[in-house]
């Protein structure tokens, strides 16, 4: 079957079912026994490009090979070893958990203003930069905020072109200040701090400032995607199967099966294997597999609206930051939605199943829009930073992790360095995307809880050199963002 058929049958199935989901999927492989016979199910169409699908390969005696594969054996070795259900994970948990009650503030929000806001037209850099400015008051503060945003508009996170470079000079990738542009202090004595809310202010009246957050940029998302496949399979491969090279790759490490399908996320609702894992993984049981999967499962009706509105949602991320919904639809295979057995989490993704982000929407009140976008929003940051631990490395020594308890922004509560550094860039995240998608209540709590945690994080690994030399450079990344944005100094 040539690619010109596979295309064919995807446009039909995009036509029939509108957005891929497990049955779409298995429906498109298994009406062709050539196809299925190589599991494109969960492979995804490269699967089906046969051996020629490699542009390029590299010589794994190679220096840059050598350091690549030794970050993704470590990361195997760490996150992967054993059965799903032991890993490390990132869950969200129920709001109405004390540790988290400020989460259903965004529950509260009016699904009145995501309409008005996915049909208003993007304005101007100008447009933002006057409108920013007529409600500024002084002539003082419009001088001041007209030189901050002209200043954050300056700088530019370097765009990855070459994939060696990239992995052997990270830090200058990610890093909006350098000595070749602005240094950090130079920035500090000419911007002080603000308080949490004129923050959200400046980053709600300017789109300036999200192309500084490395997550939030498609091609860092690419690009470490890209060196991800490079390590696991020693060839470079075209764009257009990138995602699903990615994950057929990576099932032999992850010993799970993630459904994927090229720019796009499949939505998972009966997926038997995810369903047992997810249940022993959020129980952290090792028992045999579940045989009646069903009363975890959505039925119908209720599949219809978690569609409708996490399609909404992908729609006002797509509006709000478009580069954020293409690296989505890039690095995470499938939403899996099923009900959790004891309710105590709501969402959540791991470092050893890259590319599934769960969800229960009936594990709390109603899910509105906003809801169900910062929930898509969280886990994949968390979702970027396992795809940069595997490839560049994080953490000098993953045994002393859990022996430095840092406070979480999230959670408010001490927990071991690694979530607690997970949580600090998911604040600073969605601190980012609420005030441009216009939630700025929510944006303003998350925004207040980032100073501790940030401070914590470089105290202890100044004392501890927890992070490695890459990790010392995402930590600082994520300083240099808050400081631009000036909610620390």
């Amino acid at each position: 079957m040539n690619i010109l058929t596979l295309l064919g049958l995807l446009a039909f199935c995009l036509a029939s079912h509108g957005q891929l989901t497990d049955q779409s999927i298995g429906s498109l492989c298994n009406s062709h026994d050539d196809c299925s016979a190589i599991k494109c199910e969960f492979g995804g169409l490269a699967a089906c490009y046969g051996a020629c699908v490699c542009e390029a390969g590299y010589d794994r005696g190679d220096q840059f090979m050598y350091k690549l594969i030794s970050n993704i054996n470590r990361y195997t070795n760490t996150h992967c070893t054993g059965k799903v259900l032991r890993r490390k994970r990132s869950m969200t948990h129920n709001p109405s958990n004390r540790l988290s009650r400020k989460i259903a503030d965004t529950i509260k929000f009016e699904e009145s203003k995501i309409n008005k806001r996915s049909v208003k037209n993007i304005q101007s850099s100008q447009e933002v930069l006057l409108d920013a400015l007529s409600n500024c008051g002084s002539n003082s503060s419009i001088q001041e905020m007209q030189s901050w945003f002209s200043l954050a508009n300056s700088l530019r996170l370097l765009s990855p072109a070459d994939e060696m470079d990239f992995f052997r000079d990270w830090n200058n990738f990610i890093r909006p200040f350098s000595k070749d542009t602005l240094m950090r202090d130079d920035f500090t004595q000419s911007f002080k701090r603000l308080q949490a809310k004129d923050v959200v202010t400046g980053l709600s009246k300017s789109k300036a400032f999200q192309k500084l957050f490395w997550p939030f940029v498609y091609d860092i998302a690419f690009m470490n995607q890209k060196l991800a496949v490079i390590g696991l399979t020693g060839n470079v491969v075209p764009s257009r199967a990138q995602k699903s090279v990615f994950y057929s790759a990576v099932e032999k490490i992850q010993d799970i099966r993630v459904p994927v399908i090229e720019r796009q996320v499949v939505y998972s609702f009966d997926n038997k294997n995810l369903v047992n894992d997810f249940i022993h993984y959020d129980n952290d049981s090792d028992n045999m597999a579940v045989n009646n999967t069903e009363k975890f499962t959505f039925d119908l009706t209720e599949r219809k609206e978690i569609i409708r509105k996490t399609d909404a949602a992908m729609e006002l991320i797509k509006q709000t930051m478009p580069e954020v919904y293409r690296g989505i639809n890039q690095l995470i295979g499938c939403f899996a939605f099923y009900k959790a057995e004891d309710r105590a989490h709501i969402s959540g993704s791991m470092n050893a199943a890259i590319g599934i982000i769960w969800f229960d929407p009936s594990a709390t009140e109603e899910w509105t829009i906003p809801f169900y976008a910062e929930q898509i929003v969280h886990e994949y940051i968390h979702t970027s930073l396992y795809m940069a631990e595997m490839v560049h490395g994080m953490f000098s020594d993953h045994t002393k992790l859990s022996q430095s308890k840092v406070m979480s922004s999230i959670r408010l509560e001490k927990r071991d360095y690694d979530k607690s550094f997970h949580a600090c860039y998911v604040s600073t995240g969605l601190v980012a995307f609420h005030a441009q998608a216009g939630f700025w209540t929510r944006a303003q709590s998350l925004a207040e809880t980032i100073d501790t945690t940030m401070n914590e994080l470089i105290a202890i690994n100044q004392a501890d050199k927890l992070l490695s030399h890459a990790g010392e450079a995402t930590l600082n990344s994520m300083k240099d963002f808050l400081t631009v944005i000036r909610l620390v100094d």
